[in-house]
C-alpha cells in the first residue's frame, strides 16, 4: 500500500509521531514504511529472477543433450509412450472398451452429416474421423478430448469451398434437381420414369457443354465439382495443420484467452443459425443456388420461398420422421434415463441404419427421386474438437485414449466393409441429424437475461459477434468477435471500478458504500483502484481519487488562491492609504466641524473612524478625536493623551499573515495522510508513477 501524507502537522502530533518511531498506529495494527517492513523482516534480495535468466535455465533444463532430457522430450511429444506404461488393465480397460464403441457409433453419423454441412460428399467424414483421432491418440495429451467432425468448422469449410466455386471449382448444377423435384409430382409408372430419364440425359448433356465451354476459360482443379472441392477442403486441412504445428512450437495456445465465453457463445449460436439455414433444403428435397458473401442467410431464405413449391414429399417426410425420432430419444429416454442406462441409446446410427435400409428397399432414388449419399470418394478436411463428443467419453467413463483407439478401428470397419452401404442413404436423415444436434446451440440464448443483469458489456459483446455471424458470415463473425474482445478489454481499462475503504469492526477493511458500517479511520483516508494504472486510464484514476476521498483539490486550491489574492489587493491599497500626508486627519476634522453636519453625513467617513477615534501611522503627536453626537450636529473635541491612551501604529504585515493563516485553515483537508490500496495492481507503467507522485 502506498500511502500520501501532508507533513504539516501540529507540534502534538509531530511529537506522537516521533514517539511511535514514525509509524502510524490504528489500533494493535502498525502500518510501516516498505524500507522499514523489508528491514524488520529481512526481505530476500534475490526475490524475482531476471526473465532471461529464467529463460536460459528453462533451456538448461529441457534442452540439454542428456539421456533424462532425451526421454522427458519423448514423453512430452508422444504421451502415449508414458501413460500407456501406468494403465491399470483391472479397472480401466472396459470402461475404454465401453466408451470407445460408443463414440464410434457417434463417429458414424456425425461424420456422414458434417461433410455434407461442409459441401462435401458425406463419405469424407468418415476419414476426417478415423486417420485424426487414431493419430490423436498416440500424440494427444488429454485423456478424455474426441477429435473429428465438428458443426462449426464444417460450416467455416462451406464458406471457404463456397468462395472457390467459379475460380477454382466449377459451377454446380441446380437444373436437375429441379427437374426432378417437377417430376416427383407425377405418378409414379414407366412413362413418369422414362419422361424423367430423358430431362436427366437432356440437363446432363447441356451441364457437359457448358462444363467443357468453361474449361476452356477457367483453370478449374477438376471438371467434376465435388473433385474440386475435396481438393480445396484437402489444402485446408494441410494448411491449418502446418499453422497448427507453427503455434504448438512457438506456445501460442495462450492466444485463446482473448476469446471469452460470451464471444464463443454469441460465435458458436450465429453458426447453428447458419447451419439450419443450409440444411433445409435437403430437408424439403430442393436445391437452391449456391449464394455466399454479405447477408447470405437472408438470400438463402429467399431462394428457399421460392423454391418450396418444388419439395419433395417423400423427403420431408423422411426428414420429419428423424427429427421427431432423434428429438424424442434424445431428451425423452437418454437425458431422463442416463443415470440408469449403462449406455445411451445411438439414436444417430439407429437412424442412419433404417434410412439406408429403407432406401435400399424401396428405391427411394429411384420411385421418389430422394437425395442419396451416392458414390464414395477419397478425400477429407479439417477437424476439430467437438465438445458433444467429449460429453460422451466423460460420461460413459472413459479413461484414456483407447477410447480414441477403439473408436478408430470401428470407423474403420464402417470404412472398408459397410461404407458402399451408405449409398442408399437419404440425405434427408442425415440433415435432421444435424438440425437436431444444433439444439444446444441455440440453448445458449437463455443465458442472455442472466448476463444482461450481471455485466451489460459481455452481453453488448455476445450480440454483436452474433449479429456479425448472422447478418454478415461466419468469418467476419469472428473477426468482428475478437476485435470486440479486445475493445471490451480496453474499455474495462479504462472504466475500472475505485473504493473508499472503511474498517469494520472485525478489523476488516471494505468498501464505505457497500458497507455502510464501515468507518473512517481518524485523519486517514484509504483508496482502492482496482486496474493497472497506465496511460490510458490516468485521467480515470485522477477522477475516481478525488471523488472516492471526498476532496477537490482543484476546485478548493482555486477558491483558496481566490481569496488569497483579495487578501493581497487589500494588503497593497492599504499601504498606498497609509503613505498618504496628514492632510486627510485635518480634512475630516474640519468637515465634522463644519456647521449643520449631520450623523448621515458622518457614515461615509467612518470607514476611518476606529470606536470613536481616528489613529493614523504618521501621526506624531499623541492625539485622539472624541465624537460627540447632539441632535443634528457633531461636536469634535482634541484631548492631549498624558498616560490615558497610547496608540500604536498598526502592523499591516502581521494582519496579512494571520488572514492568510485562517483562509489556509478554512481550506485544509479533514485528514492527514490518504492510503493507496495497490494490492489489486499488477503493473503501473511510468505515466502512472508520475501520477502517483504529482
Amino acid at each position: 500500500m502506498a500511502s500520501l501524507g501532508r507533513g504539516n502537522t501540529t507540534n502534538n502530533e509531530a511529537a506522537r509521531n516521533d514517539n511511535n518511531s514514525n509509524n502510524l498506529v490504528h489500533g494493535n495494527t502498525e502500518i510501516s514504511t516498505v524500507d522499514q517492513l523489508n528491514e524488520q523482516y529481512q526481505l530476500n534480495q534475490n526475490f524475482g529472477e531476471n526473465p532471461l535468466y529464467g529463460s536460459l535455465r528453462y533451456i538448461k533444463k529441457y534442452y540439454k543433450p542428456s539421456p533424462t532430457c532425451f526421454k522427458r522430450q519423448l514423453y512430452h511429444r508422444i504421451p502415449f509412450i508414458e501413460w500407456i506404461q501406468n494403465y491399470n488393465l483391472k479397472q480401466w480397460i472396459l470402461s475404454d472398451i465401453i466408451s470407445g464403441l460408443t463414440i464410434g457409433i457417434v463417429h458414424i453419423p456425425q461424420g456422414l452429416g458434417y461433410a455434407i454441412l461442409a459441401g462435401l460428399p458425406p463419405v469424407t467424414g468418415l476419414y476426417v474421423s478415423f486417420f485424426p483421432v487414431l493419430l490423436y491418440a498416440f500424440l494427444g495429451s488429454s485423456r478424455h478430448l474426441s477429435i473429428g467432425t465438428f458443426a462449426v468448422t464444417s460450416l467455416m469449410i462451406l464458406a471457404a469451398i463456397n468462395s472457390r466455386i467459379g475460380t477454382l471449382i466449377p459451377p454446380d448444377d441446380t437444373t436437375i434437381s429441379s427437374a426432378s423435384s417437377i417430376n416427383t409430382t407425377f405418378p409414379s409408372g414407366t412413362y413418369a420414369n422414362q419422361l424423367y430419364e430423358t430431362s436427366e440425359q437432356l440437363v446432363t448433356t447441356t451441364m457437359t457443354r457448358s462444363s467443357t465451354s468453361a474449361l476452356d476459360t477457367h483453370h478449374y482443379l477438376s471438371d467434376k465439382p465435388d473433385e474440386a472441392k475435396i481438393m480445396i477442403a484437402t489444402a485446408l486441412a494441410f494448411v491449418a495443420g502446418i499453422i497448427h504445428i507453427g503455434m504448438a512450437i512457438l506456445h501460442f495456445g495462450y492466444v485463446t484467452v482473448y476469446l471469452s465465453d460470451s464471444i464463443v457463445q454469441g460465435f458458436t449460436t450465429g453458426c447453428a443459425i447458419h447451419i439450419i439455414t443450409s440444411q433445409i433444403p435437403p430437408l424439403l428435397g430442393i436445391k437452391i443456388k449456391t449464394i455466399g458473401g454479405q447477408s447470405k442467410i437472408i438470400k438463402n431464405w429467399i431462394e428457399i420461398f421460392k423454391n418450396i413449391k418444388y419439395s419433395n414429399g417423400a423427403t420431408v417426410i423422411i426428414g420429419s420422421i428423424s427429427i421427431a425420432l432423434f428429438a424424442g430419444v434424445r431428451d425423452q429416454i437418454n437425458e431422463r434415463f442416463k443415470s440408469r442406462m449403462p449406455l445411451p441409446v445411438p439414436i444417430e446410427l439407429i437412424i442412419v441404419i433404417l434410412g439406408t435400409g429403407l432406401s435400399a428397399a424401396f428405391n427411394f432414388d429411384r420411385r421418389w427421386k430422394v437425395a442419396v449419399v451416392g458414390t464414395l470418394r477419397l478425400g477429407g478436411f479439417p477437424i476439430c474438437v467437438a465438445l458433444s463428443r467429449c460429453a460422451v467419453v466423460e460420461g460413459t467413463g472413459g479413461k484414456t485414449q483407447i477410447v480414441g483407439i477403439l473408436a478408430s478401428i470401428i470407423v474403420l470397419i464402417v470404412i472398408l466393409a459397410v461404407g458402399p452401404v451408405f449409398r442408399t442413404l437419404p440425405n434427408a436423415c442425415l440433415a435432421a441429424i444435424i438440425v437436431t444436434a444444433m439444439k444446444n446451440m441455440l440453448l445458449q440464448t437463455k443465458q442472455l437475461p442472466a448476463l444482461w443483469r450481471t455485466n451489460k458489456l459481455e452481453f453488448l459483446a455476445w450480440m454483436i459477434t452474433f449479429s456479425g455471424v448472422v447478418l454478415l458470415d461466419v468469418d467476419y463473425g469472428l473477426y468482428i468477435g475478437v476485435v470486440a474482445t479486445i475493445l471490451l478489454l480496453i474499455i474495462r481499462t479504462q472504466r475500472p471500478h475505485a473504493t473508499s475503504l472503511g474498517c469494520l469492526k472485525s478489523g476488516i477493511y471494505e468498501d464505505k458504500g457497500a458497507y455502510p458500517g464501515a468507518a473512517d479511520i481518524p485523519n486517514v483516508k484509504i483508496f482502492r483502484f482496482e486496474e493497472n494504472i497506465y496511460y490510458a486510464n490516468i485521467d480515470a484514476f485522477k477522477k475516481l481519487f478525488i471523488k472516492k476521498i471526498d476532496f477537490q483539490v482543484e476546485d478548493q486550491l482555486n477558491l483558496m488562491n481566490e481569496e488569497l489574492l483579495c487578501v493581497e489587493r487589500e494588503f497593497k491599497a492599504s499601504t498606498r492609504q497609509a503613505s498618504r500626508p496628514n492632510k486627510q486627519l485635518q480634512y475630516i476634522k474640519q468637515r465634522l466641524q463644519r456647521q449643520g453636519s449631520s450623523a448621515n453625513s458622518l457614515n461615509n467617513d467612518r470607514n476611518m473612524l476606529m470606536n470613536g477615534r481616528v489613529a493614523m501611522d504618521d501621526v506624531n503627536s499623541e492625539q485622539v478625536f472624541t465624537i460627540n453626537e447632539v441632535g443634528n450636529n457633531v461636536q469634535v473635541d482634541e484631548i492631549q493623551l498624558v498616560n490615558q491612551i497610547e496608540l500604536k501604529p498598526i502592523d499591516r504585515e502581521k494582519d496579512k499573515e494571520q488572514k492568510i493563516a485562517e483562509i489556509k485553515k478554512k481550506y485544509r483537508p479533514k485528514f492527514e495522510f490518504v492510503i493507496i490500496d495497490c494490492s489489486p495492481l499488477n503493473y503501473i507503467d511510468i505515466m502512472g508513477i508520475k501520477t502517483l507522485i504529482q
